[in-house]
């Protein structure tokens, strides 16, 4: 997604919507954030998430009496990943190589408490555009053990392990969902360009178009009923390695 300098959202510079987007990040938010955050009054800042609920950039839960919390939707992830400047397609193609890689990296790392199943591109990086606003990937996680405390007690040991790293956790909630998100801050490694989604969001966008990365061609269909599956788009990955060539048709990678 490309954002020109002179593009206003919710009546506000694209840009500053932008990175208001990219400090909510995979938080959920209330007005007082928007507030600090912008450095405007309570009023405009619940003007403000109004309309980018309305927009389609944010999700609301709660209500009634209860205090209102604000998280991106899938178009608010577009946004926050958007570019002001677009990126060439051999940029792109370089991109989707490290990220298969990170994937690859993850699957084979006994560490790591979540496995991908599968991954597929879409958006722009399936087009035949030379020049595009970033690359959108999407991903699906599965928990590698089954029995739930057994899983609870790997969980605390990864956040034990990650809080003597340093790390710090706002709440309980991030820490019972740190292995996924840990998965997910290694495959996107503070990659700006690159735009990670679940693949569960392809299902509520209209005629998606994907090529796949990892995964079998029929169970994404079934997965993704709506969305429609490009055979020629080729995978960034080494045409002799068969791990990650999807079984619904081989399908060669273009030199960049």
């Amino acid at each position: 997604m490309i954002i020109r300098r002179d593009e206003v959202i919710a009546g506000r510079a694209a840009s500053d919507i932008r990175r208001l987007l990219r400090e909510i990040g995979s938080r959920c938010v209330d007005r007082g954030f928007v507030q600090e955050a912008l450095g405007c009054s309570v009023s405009a800042a619940v003007r403000l998430l109004c309309t980018l609920q309305r927009a389609g950039y944010l999700s609301s839960s709660s209500g009634g009496k209860k205090p209102c919390f604000y998280s991106r939707t899938m178009k608010g992830n577009r946004l926050a990943n958007a570019s002001l400047r677009p990126i060439s397609r051999a940029t792109a193609n370089r991109i989707l190589r490290d990220f298969v890689q990170r994937v690859r990296m993850v699957n084979s790392n006994p560490s790591f408490l979540h496995t991908i199943t599968s991954a597929v591109v879409f958006g722009s990086a399936v087009s035949a555009a030379e020049k595009l606003g970033d690359v959108d990937v999407a991903v699906r996680l599965e928990r590698k053990i089954g029995d739930w405390e057994r899983s609870l007690q790997l969980t605390r040991e990864r956040v034990w392990q990650a809080e003597r790293r340093g790390k710090q956790f706002r709440n309980i909630t991030e820490q019972i969902y740190w292995p996924e998100l840990e998965i997910w801050k290694f495959l996107k490694s503070r990659t700006r360009q690159l735009s990670i989604h679940e693949l569960d969001e392809l299902t509520r966008l209209p005629e998606v178009k994907y090529g796949i990365l990892l995964g079998e061609r029929r169970a994404l269909a079934e997965l993704l009923p709506t969305a429609k599956f490009v055979p020629q788009f080729p995978p960034p990955t080494d045409e002799h390695d068969p791990r990650m060539l999807s079984r619904g048709g081989a399908i060669r990678l273009v030199s960049v």
